[in-house]
């Protein structure tokens, strides 16, 4: 009865620690994702507890990507209508860049006319 309580004890200090399901989790925010490693660390947990325990997890991940999904949309419906109100002051600038572009057009034709005598 002894070696089997010392075997389960060294079976217990032999389990990863037990880590609640969130962002922080090391099983769940590894490069790979490893189903052994995460089902051992809840080998003391019954398949109900860890079908509850990831249905809750999922349900708080889609809580929050919903939420990301709105914030997101705001700023894009936010910066849709700031670029509305710039639509007047960038056609207001059509007018003098496109003048700048004339000066700057013959500002090159005449350096390229000056360049031709000097050869």
């Amino acid at each position: 009865m002894t070696s089997r309580r010392n075997s389960s004890s060294e079976l217990a200090e032999n389990l990863p620690d037990f880590v609640p399901l969130s962002h922080d989790n090391p099983f769940l925010t590894a490069t790979v994702f490893n189903p052994e490693e995460f089902l051992l660390s809840r080998a003391t947990t019954t398949l109900p507890e860890l079908r509850a325990e990831l249905r809750d997890y999922l349900s708080t991940l889609k809580e929050e990507l919903v939420q990301l999904i709105n914030n997101d949309y705001e700023a894009f419906i936010s910066l849709s209508t700031d670029l509305r109100s710039e639509g007047s002051k960038l056609k207001s600038l059509r007018g003098p860049l496109g003048r700048l572009q004339s000066i700057v057009l013959v500002c090159n034709l005449i350096s390229a006319c000056i360049c031709l005598r000097g050869v």
